[in-house]
């Protein structure tokens, strides 16, 4: 799984108003960039492949949760 999973909550993800904040303490709801995890985790692991490869395969990743353009 690569997205956050609480499975005690009724959503069976964190809470609407689980809190983030940013590396200059601005404050982030989970709820606005919940869609995005799966992405950014998607990419990275396309750029990780690249990299462990040297660029010479095209990555194939499987994920179950993605967001456009994933």
């Amino acid at each position: 799984m690569n997205e956050p999973s609480v499975f005690s909550e009724e959503t069976k993800t964190l809470p609407n108003l689980a809190r983030h904040y940013k590396a200059d303490g601005t404050l982030v709801y989970h709820r606005d960039f919940h869609n995005g995890y799966g992405a950014f985790q998607q990419r990275s692991s396309y750029y990780g492949i690249l990299k462990r490869d040297d660029n010479t395969r095209r990555p194939f990743v499987l994920t179950r949760s993605f967001f456009v353009g994933s």
